[in-house]
């Protein structure tokens, strides 16, 4: 059986899963959303939690879900920015770009919206617990706070890698015009500091198609939209947020 249709019964469950929603993302660069192993989530969710699916109105049914869900979106999201960083700094070596400072600031941006990203992800399998039906269910609060601000990260790490590719994402050769007629012009004239004429080549090829592609600019629309507006978002976890703790923080300077 697919380790995505697993009912999670421990934290070793989620993290068993979690492996594997990264090897599927792996395979697209984590460019398709809607992949198989998101609706088998769903579908293994029906069935740890059929008690609710049973209830009239299904609204905490519906809540349910989509925590459930969440494991695999920012796996997913995770996974896409790991592949923006390694093409920033594949591109970067190629093209000597790294020894410059503001570069690095941007390739160092990408990878603290990994390691953001990451650390979510262990937070909520961290704090995961079992539900009434014994159903293993990460930490909310960390999806919660990715939930709002991965709409605004997305095309951040989109617009630094364009910024760090520069000029170079203009006029690349076609692989006609690499084994063309004018094939040395092309090898001569676009190699790098880093890389001869076909990989650069090819780094710039992938990453237009990342970026500037019509599937790169339609995934851009999908990372903005598909959690719901990022506003909406960050102002829901704002309301579920546990504010206990911080005002008590503050109450009792206020006290004493």
């Amino acid at each position: 059986m697919n380790v995505t249709h697993i009912i999670p019964r421990s934290k070793e469950d989620l993290e068993r899963r979690r492996r594997a929603f990264e090897i599927v993302a792996a395979a697209t660069a984590g460019m398709m959303g809607r992949t198989p192993d998101y609706l088998n989530v769903t579908f293994a969710c029906f069935a740890g939690r059929a008690d609710v699916w049973a209830r009239r109105g299904n609204e905490q049914g519906a809540a349910n879900l989509v925590a459930y869900q969440k494991h695999q979106a920012f796996t997913r999201a995770y996974v896409k920015l790991l592949f923006a960083f390694g093409l920033g700094h594949l591109i970067g070596t190629a093209t000597g770009v790294t020894r410059f400072d503001h570069v690095r600031e941007k390739l160092g941006q990408i990878w603290n919206l990994v390691e953001l990203t990451r650390s979510g992800i262990v937070a909520a399998e961290a704090g995961s617990a079992p539900d009434e039906a014994g159903v293993w269910c990460p930490d909310e609060r960390p999806f919660l706070a990715l939930r709002g601000e991965m709409p605004k990260w997305m095309p951040k790490a989109n617009e630094l890698l364009q910024l760090v590719g520069g000029g170079g994402f203009m006029c690349t050769p076609s692989e006609a015009d690499v084994k063309g007629p004018m094939a040395d012009v092309v090898a001569k004239y676009f190699q790098a500091a880093g890389a001869d004429a076909e990989r650069r080549i090819r780094l710039f090829r992938l990453a237009w198609d990342f970026l500037g592609s019509d599937l790169g600019r339609r995934g851009e629309l999908y990372e903005r939209f598909y959690l719901s507006d990022s506003f909406r978002m960050t102002g829901v976890a704002y309301n579920l947020a546990d504010k206990t703790e911080a005002v008590e923080l503050v109450e009792q300077f206020l006290r004493d």
